[in-house]
């Protein structure tokens, strides 16, 4: 018989340790999160922002959170977006719901910059944004739990759903809607029968074993898990503080004006003011317009962004603009 080697209780030590660095510094983000949403009104420290007035065009803006937003303005915000992105939204996989937009605008953590032009008082652009979590670091981000089932979707599309055995994610922020989504999805596209003879999908509280959200992933009954770290990239997109914006519609006759630039600094502003680490959001590669203005503005490709492969090429990128003095002062200490 060999001779039994001892656990190196050093190795657990440190790995202890790690896990309690890591529960603090996400309990640090997540109450940078919970100030930034806990504001009445996040432009009341910038009343110089209240306004823009260029190029022939004078809007005031106001910020609320969706829920306390007049029901007017929801209705003309849903048309304009739209007006703007069905054509897009149809020309690729994702496809256009009503109903999934209009949940998207009354999200308990959504938020609405509305510029409104002064000379007629009519509504004319609008930003949709939240402050959240994103790899533990806090962000203001332009994603929900509908778009990160598409992602998630995307990337495990060459496997059958109904040999999915288990989805777990790991950490002190479950996106429990996203958890839901995927069941009635999964519900809706198999057969009953099959999913219950094959597989289940659970619902697991944080342990903080793993540094990252996703910790099980997914369990096949056959096959290789393909793009497992393409959807522990995009599922772990709960954990930093972020703002994300969802987001930034302008009525056709208000663009070219500096306003769309103006209203996404303002963002900017907003999210750096507050310590969040980046703003984040989805751009759809068809979309060339959109694609240059965010590359003007210094946007660029964020880690959490699908690559193309061999199996599968993607239709839209994920876009951040990092907070630079916050990263620079933690460099510094």
């Amino acid at each position: 018989m060999g001779r039994k080697t001892r656990p190196n209780t050093n190795k657990g030590k440190e790995k202890r340790q790690q896990r309690k660095e890591e529960a603090a510094r996400i309990a640090v983000s997540q109450d940078l999160v919970n100030k930034a949403n806990n504001q009445e009104d996040p432009l009341l420290a910038f009343p110089v922002f209240r306004k823009f007035d260029k190029n022939d065009l004078t809007v005031t803006l106001e910020c609320k959170r969706s829920q306390n937003v007049d029901p007017a303005i929801l209705d003309w915000a849903f048309q304009l977006l739209k007006e703007n992105m069905q054509a897009y939204y149809e020309d690729c996989e994702w496809g256009w719901s009503d109903k999934e937009k209009r949940e998207e605008m009354v999200d308990d953590m959504a938020w609405l910059l509305v510029a409104q032009r002064t000379s007629d008082d009519q509504p004319v652009a609008f930003s949709l944004f939240r402050f959240d979590l994103d790899y533990g670091d806090e962000v203001l981000y332009w994603s929900t739990a509908e778009e990160l089932l598409k992602h998630f979707l995307d990337d495990i599309s060459p496997l059958p759903l109904y040999k999915l055995i288990q989805v777990s994610m790991d950490g002190p922020n479950v996106n429990l809607k996203f958890i839901t989504l995927l069941q009635e999805h999964i519900k809706s596209v198999t057969d009953n029968e099959t999913q219950e003879k094959n597989g289940t999908i659970k619902k697991n509280a944080f342990n903080m074993d793993e540094r990252k959200i996703l910790t099980t992933a997914m369990n096949w009954i056959e096959g290789t898990v393909l793009l497992f770290q393409q959807c522990r990239n995009i599922l772990t997109g709960v954990k930093n503080s972020i703002i994300a914006s969802y987001e930034l519609q302008l009525c056709q006759d208000v663009r070219r004006k500096g306003l769309g630039k103006f209203m996404l600094q303002l963002l900017e502003l907003l999210a750096f003011s507050v310590h969040m680490k980046k703003v984040i959001l989805t751009v759809l590669k068809h979309n060339p317009e959109a694609v240059a203005f965010f590359t003007a503005l210094n946007y660029k490709v964020d880690e959490t962004s699908p690559e193309d492969n061999i199996v599968e090429q993607y239709h839209y990128q994920i876009l951040s603009k990092m907070n630079k003095r916050l990263l620079a002062s933690q460099i510094n200490n």
